[in-house]
């Protein structure tokens, strides 16, 4: 299951695929844009990375401990004592405080 988590960079936003034991794979680091992405796919019309800008957006997850399982569309929160929670168990949990 490939996370990805975004990040700004200054010029634009920095996207990450992240293996199963949470290490970001190699080579897969990525600067996007909503017009351009530098991964192997950046000459195309679009691809899945800026796909994924506005769904980071518009969650208010940039810059954050979320990562997005892209091919299911399904979140996932790093807790420093549990590890990766679905967004549906995280609302669970919030809604009790």
């Amino acid at each position: 299951m490939p996370l990805y988590n975004m990040k700004e960079n200054g010029s634009g936003y920095k996207i990450a695929k992240f293996d199963d034991d949470l290490n970001p794979e190699e080579k897969s680091v990525y600067t996007v844009t909503a017009t351009e992405c530098t991964c192997p796919s950046g000459h195309r019309p679009t691809c899945r990375h800026r796909q994924m800008l506005p769904e980071f957006q518009a969650t208010g997850r940039v810059n954050t401990r979320w990562f997005l399982e892209f091919d299911n569309r399904e979140w996932f929160f790093l807790d420093d004592r549990i590890g990766l929670v679905n967004e549906a168990r995280v609302r669970r949990s919030w809604r009790r405080l």
